[in-house]
């Protein structure tokens, strides 16, 4: 059984907690889009395809700023290692 997510210090997060919250929901969406593309008729109302492709992209550039918010070691590791 999944627990429920603890209440996150980071607001307007819907229970996503963790980096690795958004990673998997990364994985999530990229299997999302290779259902979506393998099923496709141009005849469909929306080209769900573009958007689940958009909304991963997103996910995945979002992931830096789970990052960065998620622990001030982590900010430093990164400061360090980017050099700002």
């Amino acid at each position: 059984m999944v627990e429920a997510p603890k209440p996150s210090d980071i607001p307007n997060v819907f229970g996503l907690n963790e980096p690795q919250h958004m990673v998997s929901k990364l994985y999530f969406e990229i299997m999302e889009l290779m259902d979506s593309l393998s099923v496709w008729t141009k005849n469909r109302e929306f080209p769900e395809p573009l958007f689940v492709a958009f909304n991963t992209a997103v996910t995945a550039w979002h992931i830096t700023d789970w990052l960065w918010e998620s622990r001030e070691s982590t900010r430093a590791a990164m400061k360090k290692r980017f050099g700002f």
